[in-house]
């Protein structure tokens, strides 16, 4: 590196020595975060599969797998964990001409050890990488239960060849499913649904934040301060960092397709999810109820209005669920501050949607949810999406759903751009 790197020097993890390795710039590295993971050949043969269909990419993609545990292991954990070292060396040694591949073993300090630490690791051991060829690459999260669409690498390079102003993506998804799945197609719905409602209101953050799904230039990764090591809900945060730069994007001519076994590895998530599910013995699923987005939606469409107009102006088409939201969260002393920073609407939008982000509005729809209105079964809430929204007809069958909806969402269509 031909100068100091602020990010390297003051909030980067320790350096693994990966970069001392490398001998010429990768175009694009994929960090793979490994914990008690027994399927990673799967993951890899996938990977060199679309790697084989990338001819301008040869030479040029490097794979790093943090196989991880805790400082407070189970024996175990640090078998799986082994087992799963000599899985990757084993697969290295048969596939010689597989992309370069490196695996560290790491052992995680007790309070921080999760997913969350160990994909901020690898994206680190990434950053060094381009740094040492002074180089703004790409750097791809993908997980150790994951395989992908045989264009998945060409597909992510040649995107961000496309989108030069766009620091960062989320890719599409599709988990691997049946009718007879009902706990993951269940699962999969609510996701969309959730997404789409949130599209619904025109909100400019309304992006699938999936671990396993989004890719980030590596100057861009740095400029926001990098991944954060939260055990659980780690892709949720970075994606609400990297929104805020402006042009983040989607890339729907690939997949990602997820896992739907039971974990109990993250709090929360889809392993958790399907684990709860199952410990329910219920066939239920419930979301957000329709009427929350619906309220919201209509207060967003006053934005306009209130930049010129005080709160209590026009207090009266603002839903009582709102305003009772906004008074609890002082939006009136908000307002007063988005206001002076605003020269005219468009900025006053931009600033107010700093403020209402993605968290705000989880906790509104936790608040809805607990003084308003209840959740309600998917199948509930995707009539009211697929009438108001879609405008058509629900499908007889939920499998049907989610098809049309994967379409949908592959069009990009309804994506609403950062302001």
């Amino acid at each position: 590196m031909s100068q100091v790197n602020t990010y390297l020097t003051r909030y980067a993890t320790a350096d693994r020595k990966l970069s001392q390795l490398i001998d010429h710039s990768p175009e694009l590295i994929i960090v793979i975060p490994s914990f008690k993971e027994p399927n990673i050949k799967d993951t890899l043969d996938s990977l060199l599969e679309s790697y084989h269909q990338s001819s301008e990419l040869m030479g040029k993609v490097l794979v790093i797998i943090v196989v991880n545990h805790s400082e407070t292991y189970h024996p175990d954990e640090l078998k799986l964990n082994l087992e799963t070292i000599e899985t990757i060396k084993d697969w290295k040694e048969k596939n010689s001409d597989r992309f370069l591949l490196y695996e560290l073993l790491v052992e995680l300090p007790r309070k921080k050890a999760g997913v969350g630490l160990a994909r901020k690791i690898g994206m680190d051991e990434a950053v060094r990488v381009y740094e040492k060829f002074e180089r703004d690459g790409i750097i791809v999260n993908l997980d150790a239960d994951c395989t992908v669409s045989e264009n998945y690498l060409i597909s992510i390079y040649q995107h961000f060849e496309d989108h030069q102003k766009s620091p960062a993506a989320s890719i599409h998804y599709e988990h691997r499913v049946s009718e007879q799945d009902v706990a993951i197609l269940n699962y999969e719905l609510h996701l969309r649904y959730f997404i789409n409602a949130q599209r619904f209101c025109h909100l400019p953050y309304s992006y699938q934040t999936i671990g396993s799904s989004m890719a980030v230039r590596s100057k861009d990764y740095q400029r926001q301060g990098g991944m954060n090591s939260k055990k659980a809900g780690e892709d949720f945060y970075f994606i609400q960092k990297m929104l805020l730069l402006g042009n983040y994007s989607e890339i729907n001519e690939c997949t990602v397709f997820p896992s739907s076994r039971q974990s109990d590895r993250v709090p929360f998530g889809t392993g958790r999810a399907m684990m709860e599910f199952e410990q329910k013995n219920d066939e239920t699923y419930s979301s957000y109820h329709p009427e929350s987005f619906i309220l919201l939606q209509q207060f967003i469409e006053v934005l306009p209005e209130l930049y010129t107009s005080s709160l209590e102006e026009v207090r009266k088409e603002i839903a009582l669920p709102v305003w009772e939201f906004l008074t609890q969260k002082e939006f009136e002393k908000a307002l007063v501050e988005i206001k002076k920073k605003s020269t005219n609407l468009h900025v006053f939008q931009k600033h107010f949607f700093s403020w209402f982000d993605g968290f705000q509005l989880m906790k509104y729809l936790h608040f809805s949810r607990d003084t308003f209105y209840p959740n309600q079964p998917v199948e509930y809430c995707l009539k009211w999406l697929f009438t108001d929204f879609l405008h058509r007809d629900l499908p007889t069958n939920n499998l049907e759903a989610l098809k049309l909806l994967r379409e949908f969402d592959k069009k990009g269509e309804a994506v609403v751009p950062w302001y």
